[in-house]
């Protein structure tokens, strides 16, 4: 029987320990992870990736006070003085509206209607929001969201004395 000297195994001990960190070094490791993972976009094989629509560039924040109109709110929380319209080759998705009330015995209603242009007769309504006059804050999440096409203004009404924040984002059309 032939036996393997130790000098043998020690070498072969070095060797082995040089290969095992040149593979566990993080440049190594990564060079055969390109290798070995290749990710192609194809029509049949989409690559998952950030949605750009939702980027904080995108994402609008609107005040509407029924007896007047519908702001747009600046991220430090200055409201522009003037008429919300959808910004030309956008859509506005409205994805939920906080409705402030007064205190009262009453109920009280909130409704956005959407005129396509200014010389426009007439006007397209969203839903009517129903709440409790109790002062509170009633908030409503619009899982689909309320879509609204470039061009147009935003009209509120409802109770005086009410408050509504939309909260949405805009995104190609």
């Amino acid at each position: 029987m032939m036996r393997i000297s130790k000098s043998v195994f020690a070498v072969g001990g070095v060797v082995l320990a040089g290969c095992l960190f040149t593979v566990m070094n993080p440049k190594s490791v990564h060079a055969v992870a390109a290798a070995l993972v290749q990710v192609t976009n194809t029509a049949s094989n989409p690559v998952v990736n950030a949605d750009a629509t939702r980027s904080a560039a995108q994402i609008v924040e609107i005040y509407c006070n029924p007896a007047f109109s519908c702001n747009s709110v600046a991220p430090g929380g200055a409201v522009d003085p003037t008429d919300y319209t959808v910004p030309a080759g956008q859509s506005l998705v409205i994805t939920d509206i906080e409705i402030l009330t007064q205190s009262g015995s009453y109920l009280s209603v909130f409704n956005i209607a959407y005129q396509p242009s200014p010389g426009f007769v007439g006007s397209y309504y969203g839903p009517y929001y129903h709440v409790a006059s109790d002062g509170l804050t009633h908030h409503f999440a619009l899982q689909r969201g309320i879509v609204w096409p470039s061009g147009g203004a935003l009209r509120p009404f409802g109770t005086l004395g009410l408050q509504a924040t939309l909260h949405g984002y805009l995104t190609a059309n």
